[in-house]
This record gives structure tokens, C-alpha cells and sequence, in this order.
């Protein structure tokens, strides 16, 4: 079959999605991956065909000053509106600066990257035989696939509908289905297409069965028995490095001339003031006496001079360097969570926004790293704490034990498995 993979997002969104891809690959199919041009590389270097959609520069979006301003005021409701109208002001002239005119025209702007997405969606699906798509691609695949009348599967990996039904569910649902479906129908309206129904695709995906394969792990996070049978948990699906990939030799020297370091990195999530949460970093690991790798990211982390005891690094590939750490620090996010976690490592999660709240949570109640701590909230007196924590030999053993439960698990395979089936194939 030719399958075509909608990935679209940040390097944990798009990484896992080429996995699943070059598994298709290797299964016997052919492969298009459509994402952003900032990962033509690694689609390209694992076989597979690329395809571009909007923004080409991800990294640009994400550590604009507006995007950042906007991001950092998205927990704090009350300074949204100073937020918004600064993002606004330094968006170039593009929009009305009338208070009301500054939002309409922000959605304005988000529209029409939208309907941009859309007609890219239904150019890279051409010739394609099923789709496969990422959230929050779900709509625009799912509709692109039905109008070329070829099947489609949902590849996820973040647990929707992990709580059941109810009103909660429908808010949420609703909630991101009105920001696209504007766009999605004015795009079916140009190509005669039946227009979706203004509560969205939803109840037609739970009648039909819509496929669904999540790239979690089971033993992170069991399977709901409400789960119908066509949501399958596969397990993680990870972009590993090359066989013969080694990490630098001033890395590998580090690694050499002491105990063990923590690596602490805020990856893509970039900061107005990356100098100060460093500094912060730095004072909590003198309080600790840890050795420690920073990785400075997209610019959570400032550069920093080395030492015997810290390097400084751009970032490194999480598959190489995390067996060779004794515990983690980061944002929470999905997949460098899952990179941690598959390690062995403990944990010490700094969340921001969206679900790394939750996986901070998951990662405490498992037992294998202390309780999150905001990044609103943290000091280096208790990230100096959280650090001490994860010397808890109980919880070390606890995340050694969850590591290699998840090396032996085989996401990929099981959800290639899974969309074979699926797709008939």
C-alpha cells in the first residue's frame, strides 16, 4: 500500500509519527511523511518520502517573542489580555488595534495558516492508498481521506478520550473541532464536498470504529476498559539514532572523568529569560553537588562556560546520552518523558502548559521521579530537593524496573500490526 503520514508539530509530535513510518516502511509499504520542512532531514534519512506543509521554520514560530509571550501567560488568565495585545503589537502591523480587533484578527491570522494546512493535507494525500495522522491532524486526514474514499487510522500519543464519555469530553471535543472547522468546511465547499456537521466528525468516528493506535506505553499507562476495541495502546514508538551514531567525544569524555551527571534540558520549550532559569539550574545542582550536562535546547537554557563538573551542550540525542545519566530534568513532555523513562532514569519534571502537567502527575504516582514542580513555582531550593529525591533507592529501583519493562516492548511492530489490520492490507 501507499500510506501517507500527517505529522504535524515539535520535534516529540513529529519524531514518534516517523517512527511508525519507517516501521511501515520496513513492513513492505510505501511511505510519504508530511510534516514541516524542519524534519525533512530525519524523513528522509530513515527512506521515506517527504511531502511539506506550513510553517517550513517551526523553531521560528515557537521562539518568536509574541509566541512566547503568549505561551508563558497561558496558565495566568488575568495576564492573557496584556499578553494577546502585546503578541499583537509585535506581529508587524498585521492586525487592528482596537482591543476586540487585536483577537479577531489573531483568529484571522490562525485561519488562514489553517486553510493553507488544509489544501497542503489534500495535495500530500494524492496517490495515496490510506492516511495515517497525528493529532491535531485528525480532522483534516480524516476529511481528506473520506473525500478521496481511501481509509484512515488516527496514530496518537497523547491519551484522548482516556477518561470516558460525559460532558467534560464533549467540551473538549468541541473546543479544538471549532478551531478548524471553519477552514475544513470552506475547503469541502471548493471541492463539492459534503460540509461537516457543525459538532464535528465525532459521533461518526465512534459509529464507524475509527482506528486508533496510541504510542504510549501500557505499563505507563494502563488501558481503559471503556476503550472500544479499535483503540489499540502499542506502546512508545521511538526515532532512534543510527546504529553507528556515537555521542561527541567531549560528551564522552565528560561522561568519563566523574560519577554519573543529571541532564537537565527545557527542550523546545524556549523562555524570555533563559540566563535566569540557568542560574537557577546551576545554584540548585552547587546545593547538591551534582555533576550535570545542561542542554541549552531552543532556548529554555542560556550558554553557559564549562566546567569539570557542568557541560554546556546545544542538545544530544536523548537515545545516546540518557543511559549514561543518573536522572533527568525537563518539561514533560510526551516523548522525553517516554526517552527517560525507557532509560531507567528518575525523573524530575518542570511543566509549563498542557499535558506535562498530567505526565508530571503519572511520573509521581508511578513512583519513579518526585512530584512536578510548575515552572511558575520553581526556586532552586526545590529543584535542589527534587534532585535529592531521585537518590531515593527505592525510586531508583522503581524506574530501573519500569525501564526495562518498556525495552522489551515493541511499539512500533504492534501498531503497524494494528493499521495493517485496519487497512486490510
Amino acid at each position: 500500500m501507499f500510506i501517507t503520514v500527517i505529522a504535524l508539530g515539535l520535534s516529540g509530535d513529529v519524531h514518534p509519527l516517523t517512527a511508525l513510518a519507517r516501521g511501515l516502511h520496513e513492513a513492505g509499504h510505501t511511505v510519504r511523511v508530511a510534516t514541516h520542512r524542519a524534519w525533512q532531514t530525519e524523513v528522509t534519512q530513515a527512506g521515506l518520502e517527504f511531502a511539506d506543509l506550513p510553517p517550513g521554520n517551526v523553531h521560528q514560530v515557537v521562539t518568536d517573542p509574541a509566541f512566547l509571550e503568549v505561551l508563558e501567560a497561558s496558565r495566568r488568565p488575568d495576564r492573557m489580555f496584556a499578553a494577546v495585545r502585546s503578541a499583537t503589537r509585535s506581529l508587524g502591523g498585521r492586525v487592528q488595534q482596537t482591543p476586540t480587533g487585536r483577537m479577531r484578527s489573531l483568529l484571522n491570522l490562525a485561519r488562514s495558516y489553517d486553510e493553507a494546512l488544509v489544501t497542503d493535507v489534500w495535495a500530500a494525500s494524492e496517490g495515496s492508498d490510506a492516511l495515517v495522522y497525528g493529532a491535531p491532524m485528525a480532522f483534516h486526514g480524516y476529511y481528506a481521506a473520506r473525500a478521496r474514499g481511501i481509509p484512515s487510522a488516527a496514530a496518537l500519543i497523547q491519551p484522548i478520550d482516556y477518561q470516558g464519555g460525559g460532558g467534560r469530553r464533549f467540551v473538549k471535543e468541541q473546543v479544538i473541532w471549532q478551531i478548524f472547522r471553519e477552514s475544513i468546511a470552506r475547503w469541502q465547499r471548493k471541492e463539492g464536498q459534503p460540509v461537516a456537521p457543525l459538532r464535528g466528525p465525532f459521533p461518526q468516528w465512534r459509529q464507524a470504529g475509527l482506528p486508533v493506535v496510541y504510542g504510549i506505553s501500557p505499563a505507563v499507562l494502563p488501558r481503559p476498559g471503556h476503550w472500544a476495541a479499535q483503540q489499540q495502546l502499542a506502546g512508545y514508538w521511538f526515532l532512534d539514532s543510527a546504529p553507528d551514531s556515537s555521542l561527541p567525544a567531549r560528551v564522552r569524555d565528560f561522561l568519563a572523568a566523574g560519577p554519573a551527571p543529571v541532564y537537565v534540558t527545557f527542550g523546545s520549550m524556549a523562555t524570555r529569560q533563559p540566563e535566569q532559569l540557568t542560574e537557577l539550574v546551576m545554584s540548585a545542582i552547587r546545593e547538591t553537588g551534582d555533576r550535570a550536562i545542561l542542554a541549552t535546547g531552543w532556548g529554555g537554557l542560556s550558554g553557559t562556560d564549562s566546567t569539570d563538573t557542568v557541560l554546556c551542550v546545544d542538545e544530544l540525542p536523548l537515545d545516546l546520552v540518557f543511559p549514561h545519566v543518573r536522572a533527568v530534568v525537563h518539561h514533560g513532555g510526551v516523548m522525553i518523558t517516554a526517552e527517560g523513562l525507557r532509560a531507567g532514569r528518575p525523573t524530575v519534571v518542570i511543566p509549563s502548559v498542557l499535558d506535562q502537567f498530567d505526565w508530571g502527575k503519572r511520573i509521581a504516582a508511578l513512583g519513579v521521579g518526585p512530584d512536578p514542580v510548575p515552572r511558575t513555582q520553581l526556586t532552586a531550593a526545590k529543584l535542589a530537593a527534587a534532585l535529592a529525591a531521585t537518590r531515593d533507592p527505592r525510586l531508583v529501583g522503581a524506574a530501573a524496573e519500569l525501564g526495562a519493562r518498556i525495552r522489551a516492548e515493541r511499539g512500533v511492530q504492534h501498531a503497524v500490526t494494528a493499521l495493517d489490520q485496519a487497512f486490510g492490507a
